[in-house]
């Protein structure tokens, strides 16, 4: 995430969005899980939607997204 920019920011509401990348493109959230994404993490983004709704789509890093987002 560095490697693309160097604003990389937690985020928490009610609920919390892992990481959120800013770019020169805008915000990216990105949430990251050992498995499958669960409900806690869809209601971050949802949250995280209500306050940024022009930032980009969400990321979801898991260990089998996880080499092919390295080259990111």
């Amino acid at each position: 995430m560095r490697r693309k920019s160097t604003e990389v920011f937690y985020w928490r509401g009610k609920a919390e969005v892992d990481f959120v990348v800013k770019t020169k493109n805008g915000v990216t959230p990105v949430q990251v899980t050992f498995g499958k994404p669960r409900e806690r993490h869809e209601k971050g983004l949802r949250e995280f939607y209500e306050q940024f709704p022009h930032a980009a789509e969400a990321i979801y890093v898991t260990p089998d997204t996880f080499e092919e987002l390295v080259g990111l």
